[in-house]
C-alpha cells in the first residue's frame, strides 16, 4: 500500500460507505433499507455509494427508481477519496468478485470499522467484534442493528478502529516484501 494509514476514530456519526459493483446490486436495496431504519433513530446519517464505471448506470437507475436523492443523506460517487462530501466512519465490505477483499483492507487502512455480510469473501478474515463486525445477509434489521450498535458503543468503535489499523500493517509493502523474501529465499546450508 502506498497511502499512509489513517488515525483511530473515536466515535461514529454515522456516515456509511459502500462500494458496489454490477453483481452486488441486489445488496444495494438491502443496504438502503437498513439505512432508512437507522435514519429513524439518527436522522443525520449519511450513505456514500461508490461504483465503478461498469456499474454506475445500474446504480443510478436503482437510486432513481427508489426515489433516493442527496436530500436524504445519500451521496453517489466513483471514488471515495474524491467524491465523499465528509469523512466516512463505517465501511460496508461486499467483496465477493475480487481475489482479495480490497474494501476490507481499505477500511482497516483508514481506521474505519468494517461491516461484513456473512456470505462475503472478507468474512474469512474477520474475527467478529475484534477486527470488524459480521451481519446476517438475510435480515435488513441485522445490518441496521449493527450500525446502531456502533453509533452507541464508542469503546467498540475505538477497538475496531485500532485493531483494523493494526491488521493493515501486515499488508504494507515493506512487510509483504520481507515475508515474500523469506518464502522465496532458500535456507542457508
Amino acid at each position: 500500500l502506498s497511502s499512509p494509514p489513517g488515525q483511530p476514530i473515536k466515535k461514529v456519526q454515522p456516515h456509511l460507505y459502500v462500494k458496489i459493483d454490477q453483481c452486488r446490486l441486489f445488496d444495494l436495496e438491502r443496504i438502503y433499507r437498513a439505512f432508512t431504519i437507522v435514519r429513524q433513530k439518527y436522522p443525520r446519517i449519511e450513505l456514500t455509494i461508490s461504483a465503478g464505471e461498469d456499474s454506475m448506470k445500474s446504480v443510478e437507475s436503482f437510486l432513481k427508481r427508489s426515489g433516493i436523492n442527496s436530500d436524504l443523506g445519500v451521496h453517489f460517487g466513483t471514488d471515495m477519496s474524491t467524491d465523499t462530501p465528509s469523512p466516512v466512519d463505517i465501511t460496508i465490505c461486499l467483496d465477493t468478485k475480487q481475489s482479495f477483499p480490497l474494501s476490507l483492507l481499505s477500511a482497516w487502512r483508514s481506521g474505519t470499522p468494517a461491516l461484513v455480510p456473512s456470505y462475503s469473501l472478507a468474512f474469512s478474515m474477520i474475527k467478529d467484534r475484534q477486527n470488524g463486525m459480521v451481519y446476517s445477509e438475510y435480515g435488513v434489521g441485522s445490518l441496521a442493528d449493527t450500525i446502531i450498535e456502533l453509533v452507541e458503543d464508542q469503546s467498540l468503535v475505538q477497538q475496531l478502529s485500532a485493531q483494523g489499523l493494526k491488521e493493515s500493517e501486515a499488508f504494507d509493502w515493506p512487510t509483504l516484501r520481507s515475508r515474500w523474501w523469506s518464502i522465496l529465499t532458500p535456507p542457508s546450508m
